[in-house]
Formats: C-alpha cells, sequence, structure tokens
C-alpha cells in the first residue's frame, strides 16, 4: 500500500510542481515522470527489505516505528537517487553513463550528489506520507477492536469476566502504608489504581460509592497485592484496572481509553497491555 501511495505522490509532485528542471525538459518529460515513480516502487521494495532484514526493523501492523521509518527513508534516498541520475542520463541522452561522467569524460559524482538532494527533498513528503498512512491504518485497527469489545461487554452486560468464588468473598485485601493507615477492601471492589511518584491513588468501591484512598507503595507492589486475582492487571505505566468495571472502550493511535462504571475520568491501555486485555474480555 505504500508503496503504491508513495510512487503516486512522486509522479503527482514531479507531474504537477515540474521542479528540478523538469519544467524545461521538451522531449521525454512524462516517460522521466512515470519512470521516477516506477524507480520508486522499486527503491522502496528494496529498502523495505534492507530495513527488516539487515536492521532487523520489520514492518508490523498497528504500530508506528519511528525509527524504522526514518531507517527506510535513509536507505530510499541511497538506493533512488543513482537510479534516477541514472534515468535522467538515459532520457535526455540515450546514454547510461552520460550522468556519471564530467565533460572531460571522468567518472564523477557531482550529479548524482545533486540528485540525492532532489530525492532528499521529495522523500520529506514521502515520510509524512508514510507516517500519516500508518497513524490512519493504526486507527483504524483500534477502532475496529473497540467496537468488537463493545460489543463483547454488551452482550456479558450482566456477567463478570471473572466472578469470584465464596472463598474469595471472604477474602478480604489489607493494603497498609508507613503511615500504618490500611485499606481493608475486596478485590471485586477495587476499580482501579494510579501511580502518583511515591505514592499510589487506590480508587474503590464502598458504599455503592468510589472512595479514594492514596497509600505509600509503588505501582509494582500494589500489583503483587492483587496477582492472585487475574481480572486486575496493569494496564498502563501508570494505571493498574479490574477489567470487570470496564464499562466501554475507547480506539486511538495509541491504544485505548476506558471508561470504569461510576467513574468520571478515562484509564488509558498502552499498546503492550491490550492483548491481555482483549484474551480477559474475550475477544
Amino acid at each position: 500500500m505504500y508503496v503504491i501511495v508513495t510512487s503516486l505522490i512522486v509522479i503527482l509532485v514531479l507531474g504537477i510542481l515540474q521542479p528540478f528542471g523538469i519544467a524545461e525538459t521538451k522531449e521525454g518529460k512524462w516517460i522521466l515522470i512515470f519512470g521516477c515513480g516506477l524507480l520508486n516502487a522499486v527503491s522502496c521494495l528494496l529498502s523495505d527489505l534492507i530495513t527488516t532484514c539487515l536492521c532487523r526493523l520489520p514492518y508490523r501492523y498497528g504500530q508506528n516505528n519511528i525509527v524504522r521509518d526514518i531507517c527506510f527513508s535513509i536507505f530510499n534516498i541511497l538506493l533512488l537517487s543513482p537510479m534516477i541520475c541514472t534515468l535522467n542520463s538515459v532520457v535526455h541522452t540515450g546514454s547510461v553513463v552520460y550522468g556519471w561522467i564530467d565533460d572531460t569524460g571522468v567518472f564523477t559524482f557531482e550529479n548524482v550528489a545533486v540528485y540525492y538532494l532532489y530525492v532528499a527533498s521529495v522523500s520529506f513528503f514521502a515520510l509524512i506520507s508514510l507516517e500519516y498512512i500508518q497513524r490512519n491504518n493504526i486507527l483504524s485497527l483500534r477502532l475496529k477492536q473497540a467496537v468488537k469489545m463493545n460489543q463483547t461487554l454488551a452482550d456479558r452486560l450482566n456477567e463478570d469476566i471473572s466472578k469470584p468464588d465464596d472463598k474469595e468473598i471472604d477474602q478480604h485485601v489489607i493494603i497498609e502504608n508507613s503511615a500504618k493507615c490500611s485499606v481493608r477492601l475486596l478485590p471485586c471492589n477495587f476499580v482501579f489504581a494510579e501511580s502518583n511518584a511515591n505514592y499510589v491513588d487506590l480508587y474503590y468501591i464502598e458504599d455503592l460509592k468510589i472512595s479514594k484512598s492514596t497509600i505509600r507503595c509503588t505501582l509494582k507492589q500494589m500489583c503483587d497485592i492483587f496477582s492472585n486475582y487475574r481480572y486486575i492487571l496493569k494496564c498502563h505505566r501508570a494505571f493498574i484496572v479490574n477489567v470487570n468495571h470496564i464499562i466501554h472502550f475507547e480506539g486511538n493511535s495509541k491504544g485505548f481509553l476506558l471508561t470504569l462504571d461510576k467513574v468520571d475520568r478515562k484509564i488509558p491501555v498502552s499498546r503492550a497491555y491490550i492483548q491481555q486485555i482483549q484474551g480477559l474480555i474475550g475477544t
């Protein structure tokens, strides 16, 4: 998809703006323009192969990797510039080597260097288009996933993902901080927790409403406390959530936003935790 889009962009930019002396070309102008688009497609395929195999940066659908995009663009510039220099030489002189030699017939890198500048300037637009395409693809994927998970939530509106058994109901969790204050709650009443420097803000249901307590501990320590309850898990570097209290998903390019029952704020979900939550939801 990207190869086709960027090649069309190259053809449109060169065809409409006709930069780099193309406007002064009388014969073979459109051969040069469409040839550049075709060579861009070849160069993109080769650059993708090099980036994937040599740099070990494979393309992963649904993930945006700016490092991979930059490496890909660099390889594309290195490959495409000499190709276009050769094409330009063939179109204007009928000789493959003319663009690589000076007036005395001695090899020179000057012409290719000029084309490196040309290609780099056009590649800027290609890189922007790549980021735009990837963001749209990721957003589309997230929206589809959100719709599917919301449908699953609707189908199981009155059913918990992991209902506590009788033993668990009697097993209150006691969370203490350094001030000897403690919070005693059932795991099923835990809603979410947010890291706040050296503290954790704990949100839980008490008397049918949301209560908040601030505990002096790390988010990792809080995860360890609830490690035996699979429906309570980390969803972001700063958040732990009880998936049984999720009532709605929203998808965006970075991941998801969760709406929790009785909570008037949205909880982010990072890409690294999406599959785990999907597995618990049942999608």
